[in-house]
């Protein structure tokens, strides 16, 4: 092939003939967008093509009215806009997401129940349930959804028994401090459970008033008087449960077995109720106050001497002003009151 050359002003003759015609790049449909679209090209486009989107696109999205957060910040534009026209697109969550998991027996306000960040049950949700038949109280508000909403399809949260034994049959069956089922107690857990309570040991029943839980008795756990072999003991008869504490110097000094005539339900060594005059020996004034242990120190109550000496040596044998050279028959000078009580008598001081 031969070398052709051409003048410059030969080829501008040819260009001019058409014989090089240039095509020119197609035109942008400026209606991609939608006709009402105004913004600049380049906050969103490189100069490359028109396919390739910035990295970073300058838009600030909340003055759409639907501010981007959570999840949504990483979305690309095409998840939710899967049509380039930006104007009108629904902003429910269910515009977006397809109810698949709750077959839309929740209703489609998402947010009821998740936020913006991920599908897993939110802060809200809580709020939400205090809605519904079961308001979430004490150790329910702690547990995930799926360990009561059991027994039904995946993710469904409709129609569930809201009967504590419904879902506690086993904790009632497992009891064993009082055995629930061998003492037949009722299945109804809240006459003596709350569901505001975290834990079995809370217990909200109130106890009959023929025996109310006071004193030493108040705070006990139920399986310490009701037990197996006594699901339901007399309230009245204090020996039925206390026989181990009254073994002993009790037993032995043939005391009654109605704890009642001395002890009351604050504790064995609170004040005791005994009417000591019954005994022959008064026990009024300084004795009043002693504890019983104070003078019956051998453990002997029934038969035990009345003088005032049995109790009394240390005190006469200390004695000065007068020296005691008197008999140890106290109560021939002095009262049950105190030692500084003294009776006008016969004796006369010498001197």
């Amino acid at each position: 092939m031969s070398k052709i050359t051409l003048s410059f002003a030969a080829f501008l003759l040819l260009i001019a003939s058409g014989a090089f015609a240039l095509e020119a790049p197609a035109p942008v449909d400026s209606t991609i967008h939608g006709v009402d679209f105004k913004e600049d090209c380049a906050r969103c486009h490189t100069p490359d093509d028109w396919r390739t989107l910035r990295d970073e696109i300058d838009y600030d999205h909340a003055t759409t009215g639907f501010e981007l957060d959570g999840a949504h910040v990483d979305a690309t534009c095409k998840q939710c806009h899967a049509d380039p026209v930006f104007a009108n697109i629904g902003v429910l969550c269910a515009d977006c997401h397809r109810d698949v998991v709750h077959r839309g027996e929740l209703g489609f306000d998402c947010g009821r129940c998740h936020e913006p960040h991920d599908w897993r049950a939110s802060a809200a949700l809580q709020l939400e349930h205090q809605q519904t038949r079961f308001p979430l109280m004490g150790r329910h508000a702690l547990m995930d959804c799926e360990a009561c909403h059991t027994d039904v399809q995946h993710d469904e949260f409709v129609g569930l028994n809201t009967e504590c034994f419904g879902c506690h049959a086993a904790d009632y069956h497992d009891s064993r401090a009082p055995n629930h089922g061998v003492m037949h107690f009722s299945t109804d857990c809240q006459r003596c459970h709350s569901a505001a309570h975290v834990s079995w040991d809370d217990v909200a029943f109130m106890h009959t008033g023929s025996f109310p839980l006071s004193g030493g008795h108040a705070g006990g756990e139920c399986g310490l008087c009701h037990t197996e072999s006594s699901p339901y003991p007399d309230g009245q008869n204090c020996f039925g449960c206390h026989d181990a504490d009254y073994d002993g110097d009790h037993a032995s000094d043939g005391f009654p077995t109605d704890c009642r005539l001395c002890h009351d339900p604050d504790g064995f060594d609170a004040d005791q109720g005994y009417a000591h005059v019954n005994s022959g020996f008064p026990g009024y004034g300084g004795h009043a106050e002693t504890a019983c242990y104070f003078c019956h120190a051998s453990g002997m109550y029934a038969g035990m001497p009345s003088h005032c000496s049995l109790c009394h040596m240390d005190e006469y044998d200390d004695v000065f002003g007068p020296d005691h050279a008197y008999p140890t028959t106290c109560e021939n000078c002095h009262t049950p009151a105190g030692w500084g009580e003294v009776l006008r008598t016969s004796w006369e001081e010498s001197r």
